[in-house]
């Protein structure tokens, strides 16, 4: 139980860090920002969470998104390795 609580945690986490919210290759669906993501229209969203995030919204555990959680999503940002990389 405790694995699977730090599981969904790790996986909001990573889910913040990830580009592909908004940065998708072109020709790609990408939600565009200022799009709001909520308890209500998470599951249109849905396939570009990881499984984790998607059960914090689904809210079938113990930890769960509050009922007025607000994710907006903003632009995509680069960027790039540092020449010592």
């Amino acid at each position: 139980m405790f694995m699977r609580r730090c599981a969904a945690i790790a996986a909001l986490l990573v889910s913040i860090a990830y580009p592909a919210i908004g940065g998708a290759a072109p020709g790609h669906n990408a939600i565009p920002p200022g799009t709001a993501i909520t308890t209500q229209n998470w599951r249109q969203y849905k396939q570009y969470m990881p499984d984790g995030m998607q059960m914090l919204f689904a809210g079938t555990y113990f930890w769960k998104m509050p009922a007025d959680f607000r994710m907006e999503i903003g632009p995509t940002s680069n960027y790039p390795a540092s020449q010592a990389y």
